[in-house]
């Protein structure tokens, strides 16, 4: 599974690819926005 985001600028965010059987729940993915999302997010806002 391959995650990707476009901000609302047209910038786009490379893939973060996980791992072959991952399986997320919502608080795992929560912790993925926090970790790779929101990283990239403030560093295309700045």
């Amino acid at each position: 599974m391959v995650l990707g985001c476009v901000s609302s600028e047209g910038d786009v965010m490379p893939p973060h690819f996980f791992e072959q059987g991952l399986w997320l729940n919502a608080d795992g993915y929560v912790k993925l926005l926090d970790m790779v999302v929101k990283p990239w997010i403030t560093k295309v806002a700045n």
